[in-house]
């Protein structure tokens, strides 16, 4: 027996209550079974319950068995002394609250039809990647979308928390914060804890005094980065040297100790970190005030246009120092600057919002998204096999957190789908 099967048991209550009764023969009526409670403490959160002759509104806790109570330490948890009734698959043991008063009980063995726990088993042990793909075609699209709404909403909240977390780390102040953001996500996967760590010792304050000189820009990031080379007998590679040797020196800048970490191999060479710290200089050569900017730039194609970073004229024929490439460099690509807008753009508004609890630029986060076109990618191909096919990029990363969060944690009888199903 699984405990989520229990949670979807007394939420929608599914079981026998004609005769429902406590281990101590006490008659139950469930007036109200209460709201799960996705955080510590309780499951059920304001339920109504009569037991015996009285009424009583508080918590409900649910186990597979009574003992499970004692073994989570709920006992020694003041959170756990509201709860009103116990509910739990087997009884093997008479629990207790912290001040050592007796928790009705009751046990749903024997009350629980056995096709329903034969359906959930089918969902949560199925070999599928989507465990319910065999029977995703019965599901209305209203559920499907209800779904997507949800699992949207949940994607932000994560990637908002992350957000907030840098705010806190530079002490509220916003601009640092997306000026760091932005800097990890132009390493993409491969390069992005160097490019946050090129970012964390390269101040922002000093990137924006440089900011009107984009030679000088590229000079303090390659010289931050550690990879100008040392010696060269190249103008452009020994010009940064020079003006990095006077910023380092006039503001006491210390570099990245280790350049070798930044990562070449087995990329596309319009990635290289080089060509991407080319990229990132001039975006800041173009936007001094990345937090701002994101604020008041209400759509995609605005957003696209400053972007679509095109490098120094250097940076369009070499793809290393010293190295010129057979053709020209690429500037920042179309899937690039999407990425950027989903990663850096989405998230700092969702988080925004939140600190200031002003709707405006949720909204506009999932605005963007839903401009943009949907990801092409290992998930939206499984969920494309079931002819679900995501419209846009709100679809693609609401899949693709339904995918993380629910499917491949089988978490079927917390997700709107996994519940008709069941219900059906």
């Amino acid at each position: 027996m699984e405990e989520q099967f229990l949670h979807f048991i007394w939420q929608y209550q599914y079981f026998d209550g004609g005769q429902l009764l406590t281990i101590d023969k006490q008659n139950v009526t469930v007036f109200k079974p209460g709201t799960r409670n996705s955080d510590a403490g309780p499951d059920f959160e304001e339920a109504k319950i009569k037991i015996g002759d009285i009424e009583w509104s508080g918590h409900v806790e649910i186990h597979v068995k009574s003992s499970d109570w004692d073994a989570h330490k709920h006992s020694e948890d003041r959170k756990y002394d509201s709860t009103i009734l116990h509910v739990v698959w087997e009884n093997d043991r008479q629990i207790m609250r912290s001040d050592g008063t007796k928790i009705p009980t009751i046990a749903l063995k024997g009350l629980i039809e056995p096709a329903l726990y034969d359906r959930f088993k089918n969902l949560v042990r199925s070999p599928w990647t989507i465990p319910c793909q065999p029977e995703l075609n019965k599901v209305n699209n209203l559920t499907r979308l209800s779904q997507l709404d949800k699992s949207l909403a949940e994607r932000l909240i994560e990637k908002s928390q992350a957000v907030s977390k840098v705010v806190e780390e530079t002490k509220g102040n916003w601009e640092e914060a997306t000026y760091k953001l932005m800097a990890r996500n132009f390493g993409f996967k491969v390069n992005g804890d160097q490019f946050e760590q090129l970012a964390n010792v390269t101040p922002i304050n000093i990137a924006q005094k440089c900011a009107d000189n984009l030679e000088s820009l590229e000079a303090l990031f390659f010289g931050q980065s550690g990879l100008i080379p040392q010696k060269t007998k190249e103008s452009y590679s020994q010009k940064l040297a020079d003006e990095y040797n006077f910023i380092s020196h006039k503001h006491g800048l210390i570099a990245i100790k280790s350049p070798h970490q930044w990562k070449f191999m087995r990329m596309r060479p319009a990635n290289f970190p080089t060509v991407r710290i080319a990229q990132f200089a001039g975006l800041i050569h173009q936007v001094r005030h990345l937090f701002s900017w994101i604020l008041e730039t209400e759509n995609v194609a605005a957003l696209h246009k400053v972007l679509k970073v095109r490098q120094s004229a250097y940076w369009q024929q070499h793809y290393r120092f010293g190295v010129k490439a057979a053709r020209a460099v690429p500037a920042l690509g179309q899937q690039s600057i999407q990425n950027v807008i989903i990663n850096t753009v989405v998230p700092v508004l969702a988080a925004y919002s939140k600190a200031i609890g002003d709707d405006r630029y949720i909204i506009r986060a999932e605005k963007l998204l839903q401009e943009l076109p949907a990801e092409k990618n290992r998930i939206t191909k499984v969920f494309s096999g079931t002819n679900w096919n995501a419209s846009n990029a709100f679809d693609s990363q609401a899949l693709i957190q339904l995918h993380n969060n629910y499917c491949t944690k089988k978490r079927c009888l917390s997700c709107n789908i996994g519940v008709s199903l069941m219900r059906s």
